[in-house]
């Protein structure tokens, strides 16, 4: 199955988890935000054990975090031979 279909978020768990995570990392001062790099797909158990989150996990594991985040959207960039350092229209200079 896919992994919307099998695993459930423990919500409240990762919410306390991601906190207190975030604050011993970066403190409270939200004004330098960092830019967040997570690997997609792989999770624990309620016991602790790793596992993964089976097909489309990776998707999945974007909008669990974004909803912890607070996002407001989720983009997902698939099968793409690359991604350029800016948008090649506007920035002649761009590269992939």
């Amino acid at each position: 199955g896919q992994a919307l279909d099998t695993i459930r978020p423990l919500w409240q768990e990762s919410a306390t988890r991601l906190d207190k995570f975030w604050k011993s990392s970066y403190g409270s001062d939200t004004s330098k935000v960092p830019f967040v790099v997570v690997t997609g797909f792989v999770c624990s158990t309620a016991s602790g054990r790793p596992t993964t989150l089976k097909r489309s996990g990776s998707d999945y594991s974007a909008t669990i975090f974004a909803k912890l985040l607070g996002a407001s959207k989720v983009v997902f960039w698939k099968n793409v031979d690359g991604v350029y350092t800016a948008d090649p229209r506007r920035v002649p200079d761009a590269f992939s």
